[in-house]
């Protein structure tokens, strides 16, 4: 039986026992090619984006956030901390979703009094 007709058959077979063809399919290729194939998911050899900023950058930004906020300024802004990563040269572009990225990530896993918050401030 050709490719063709037998992909033909096997999708009316699933038809008519009423069972859909994704889960056909799954039982097909665990006939095949064993359940890890089936069920399990491909490794992925590489992100699909390379990371902007490894654990090494995340702390010189986190440093850069803790410190004093450039003249004129009473905080540092996400636009601010992007643009003094660029000039410190840590990285040449980085954007401000990015740096909002990472520290929301730090201020999950960081005490509250390494954020500058005292006992008695309400959040």
């Amino acid at each position: 039986m050709g490719k063709a007709r037998r992909i033909e058959s096997d999708t009316r077979m699933s038809c008519c026992m009423q069972i859909k063809i994704t889960v056909f399919n799954i039982c097909k290729k665990y006939f095949e090619e064993g359940l890890t194939r089936a069920v399990g998911r491909k490794a992925q050899e590489s992100p699909p984006i390379p990371r902007k900023l490894d654990g090494a950058k995340e702390a010189r930004l986190i440093t850069i956030a803790c410190s004093q906020p450039p003249e004129g300024y009473t905080n540092w802004t996400l636009d601010l901390l992007a643009d003094k990563m660029v000039e410190l040269k840590i990285v040449e572009t980085i954007s401000r979703k990015t740096i909002g990225r990472v520290l929301k990530k730090r201020v999950k896993t960081s005490p509250a009094a390494m954020l500058g918050y005292s006992a008695a401030t309400k959040r």
